[in-house]
């Protein structure tokens, strides 16, 4: 998530430096996967990008508290979508705590058309539900913006909000500024996960302490991880399982605990990413008994508690009939990243 500074204006009158430097901001490149947080006392400048966006020939969709009619005249929005946080009963309009209709509206335009999507009352969200829930379906969001080349507008009135929930917000898109040593550190890391420290050292022109060092620092921020993906064979599993599970929107990864856990120690697993709304799991099974009666317990237990929303989606695949294209390999991904 990218942060888009703003300053608040003392007097009515302004000069021509001040609108040029308006102007400037306005002018700043949004990218293609990249949400931004936009502090501001109005929305103006949320709307004015949105605007220009859409102009340029992106689809928009736009959701507001404000009311849809006086938002499209004021900043000439046109047809663009726009979706009302309100309780009336109207066309195009989503009650504040239904955030699994306005998930749900969000999703469906990314998924099918992508484009910009403006969120103008964040504060209104957390008034009706809670400060985590509405952040939990901020991250959604991004994740979805992220996987549909889109760009995502968040509009938030930092007098509204309290320190330590933007401190919440930023610190999960913190940017991490590498020295060269520890650029060909994480490259050499990626590049030969099976090698021990000394080698990696070696190859990569550092001392095997500074690169233990780095590694350990990587692990820490986030920035590495080892997997460890299960050999089919040398386990005697016969069965490759992708699940994608949708999840009630008002229960939280923490409540489920359980079900994770019970995902973890069920089988094998070769992937699995978990979110409020929803889950996805890569794993082996050994036969279609050990398959039939672990969905049967998982689905029973998040059903029992009114976890799901829908089962999602499940395909089995034989082992037998899958052959390796390409090693897992993130090292190009990551001299790209570390190029720009």
């Amino acid at each position: 998530m990218r942060i888009l500074s703003y300053s608040r204006r003392i007097h009515n009158a302004r000069t021509n430096a001040e609108e040029k430097t308006e102007s400037t901001k306005d002018d700043v490149e949004l990218r293609e996967s990249f949400t931004y947080l936009i502090p501001e006392e109005r929305s103006s400048r949320a709307y004015k990008l949105l605007r220009r966006m859409t102009d340029s020939g992106m689809p928009g969709f736009c959701i507001t508290r404000t009311f849809p009619e006086k938002i499209r005249e004021r900043y000439e929005l046109g047809d663009i979508p726009i979706l009302w946080l309100s309780n009336v009963s109207k066309e195009d309009t989503v009650r504040p705590k239904d955030l699994e209709k306005l998930s749900l509206s969000l999703e469906e335009f990314l998924s099918k058309r992508g484009g910009i999507v403006l969120l103008d009352g964040i504060e209104y969200l957390i008034t009706n539900n809670n400060f985590i829930t509405v952040l939990k379906l901020i991250q959604s969001l991004r994740d979805q913006v992220a996987i549909n080349r889109s760009i995502l507008l968040l509009s938030i009135n930092p007098s509204t909000m309290e320190g330590h929930q933007i401190n919440l917000k930023y610190q999960k898109c913190e940017r991490r500024n590498l020295t060269t040593k520890e650029k060909a550190a994480l490259i050499g890391l990626v590049e030969n996960p099976t090698l021990p420290d000394n080698a990696v050292a070696k190859k990569v022109g550092i001392s095997r302490q500074a690169l233990s060092s780095m590694k350990l620092k990587f692990e820490e921020e986030g920035l590495l991880k080892t997997l460890n993906i299960p050999v089919p064979s040398l386990i005697g599993a016969e069965i490759l399982v992708f699940s994608h599970i949708l999840f009630n929107p008002d229960c939280l990864l923490e409540d489920r605990k359980t079900g994770v856990k019970l995902v973890l120690e069920g089988s094998p697993v070769v992937f699995v990413v978990s979110g409020s709304f929803e889950s996805t799991l890569i794993h082996y099974v050994k036969n279609y008994d050990d398959y039939n009666m672990f969905k049967n317990k998982l689905i029973s237990y998040y059903a029992n508690k009114k976890f799901l929303r829908t089962i999602g989606n499940i395909e089995l695949m034989s082992v037998g009939s899958l052959e390796t294209h390409k090693n897992f390999d993130f090292s190009g991904i990551l001299r790209n990243l570390l190029e720009t």
